[in-house]
């Protein structure tokens, strides 16, 4: 059975998926099927600022929207489908506030209260910067495209904590 909640036509039920996501220029990043080589999605990253992330398909499509809510306690994230859809499709945040860590809970569809119980914990295992090209790993029949905006804010969350500590050190010399 599928697991979709961007859509089903992310979902390749027949195998799993090995994605690799490597810079293609100073704000894009491109995701590539390792075992085909074909690209599966195109990421646009803001140039300056905290601008949305928007994530396309092959044919430069928006698919989704990963805005980042700037004044709240939490890191809170909130995902859209692409094109003009106010209908926000899942909600992620970070699961405490004084934790240093990753540690960010999903909550999808109906049940995008921070007040209730998440859908999903994401607890990524190590805490280190990620640089250059990473890959993912897409079980069979589970969304593509969920996967990757749950990596990309991951990712985001990473970067703002190597910047942090790259100021740190700066004022420690």
């Amino acid at each position: 059975m599928a697991q979709e909640v961007v859509g089903g036509q992310f979902c390749r039920a027949e195998r799993d998926q090995h994605l690799v996501y490597a810079e293609h220029c100073l704000s894009s990043h491109n995701v590539k099927d390792v075992s085909t080589g074909n690209l599966v999605f195109k990421v646009k990253h803001p140039t300056f600022g905290k601008a949305d992330i928007l994530v396309k398909d092959r044919n430069s499509t928006t698919v989704l929207r990963l805005c980042q809510k700037i004044w709240h306690l939490h890191a809170t994230w909130q995902v859209f489908p692409g094109g003009k859809s106010s209908e926000m499709l899942f909600l992620v945040k970070e699961s405490s506030l004084l934790e240093f860590n990753l540690s960010m809970h999903v909550f999808l569809g109906p049940n995008k209260s921070p007040k209730e119980h998440p859908d999903f914990k994401i607890k990524p295992s190590c805490g280190c910067c990620l640089l250059g090209g990473h890959d993912i790993h897409v079980n069979a029949g589970t969304d593509s495209a969920f996967v990757l905006s749950l990596f990309l804010i991951v990712h985001a969350k990473d970067q703002e904590i190597a910047d942090t500590m790259e100021q740190v050190m700066a004022t420690v010399r």
